[in-house]
């Protein structure tokens, strides 16, 4: 796990849920992939509008990974 302090992270986007999730398999010892999509720029972008592309690249990307670790 990274872990920084401060508001100059050097990442371009902090993932908060997957954070917490990392912390809890850490603690008790369980290993953890945990990958995500971001289908919005934070902006007026409406995510809907790139969610069906989203969705094929999320899926395309996680099936390579898979495939990979399933070696």
């Amino acid at each position: 796990l990274k872990m920084s302090t401060g508001p100059n992270l050097p990442y371009d986007i902090v993932d908060m849920e997957g954070f917490a999730l990392a912390k809890v398999c850490q603690a008790i010892q369980i290993p953890l992939i945990s990958i995500k999509y971001v289908t919005d720029t934070g902006d007026t972008c409406d995510w809907r509008a790139n969610l069906d592309s989203a969705s094929k690249a999320f899926s395309a990307e996680a099936s390579e990974l898979i495939l990979e670790l399933s070696l």
